[in-house]
């Protein structure tokens, strides 16, 4: 906390004198009578006290390929007080990407969902049983599923289990002799 009073009161201070300061040079340069000395005398105090930004270009973030990026100021040094010059404007070339004119508004059309597989279809190789007499599956695909329901299911090696995506993200299994489903979950 008296650290932030105390940052608080030197950013005080420190604007406190230069304004002052500030305060006297405006009112040299409005004692000028020629208007280009008084310009030239405004353009040095403008040049001293405010940090010279320069816009920078971009580039276009990836969503957006024919967005143009705005440009950003950024802060310079501010340069030593000295004769100024006339000024001169700074110019910004604003680029597009180039694009193919077919692919023009091309992100708004509605692309096609993947489709997924709704159900699978394997031989049943071999049935192991776990710790809890639950039934663990190896299929010719390589595939193992595990029962996660404890109720009686009648399945034998050379049956085709039927896997089907269910509810919440979960499957049920099935064979193509019995219509009773069982839920599983894949462990290989």
């Amino acid at each position: 906390m008296k650290l932030k009073l105390s940052v608080l009161l030197f950013c005080l201070m420190s604007s406190g004198a230069h304004s002052a300061d500030l305060a006297s040079q405006l009112a040299a340069c409005q004692k000028l009578s020629d208007e280009n000395q008084r310009l030239a005398c405004f353009d040095r105090i403008s040049k001293t006290t405010m940090p010279v930004t320069a816009p920078v270009s971009l580039p276009p973030p990836a969503e957006a390929q024919t967005a143009v990026s705005a440009p950003a100021p950024v802060a310079a040094p501010a340069p030593a007080p000295a004769p100024a010059p006339a000024a001169s404007p700074v110019a910004v070339e604003k680029t597009t990407p180039a694009a193919a004119p077919e692919e023009f508004g091309a992100e708004q059309l509605k692309k096609p969902e993947p489709v997924e597989a709704t159900e699978l279809r394997s031989e049943v190789v071999k049935i192991e049983k776990d710790a809890r007499k639950r039934m663990v599956l190896h299929l010719a695909n390589g595939q193992q599923w595990l029962q996660l329901e404890v109720e009686y299911f009648y399945v034998k090696p050379g049956d085709t289990a039927i896997i089907r995506r269910a509810a919440l993200s979960s499957f049920l299994l099935g064979t193509d002799r019995v219509s009773k489903t069982i839920r599983v979950r894949r462990v290989k």
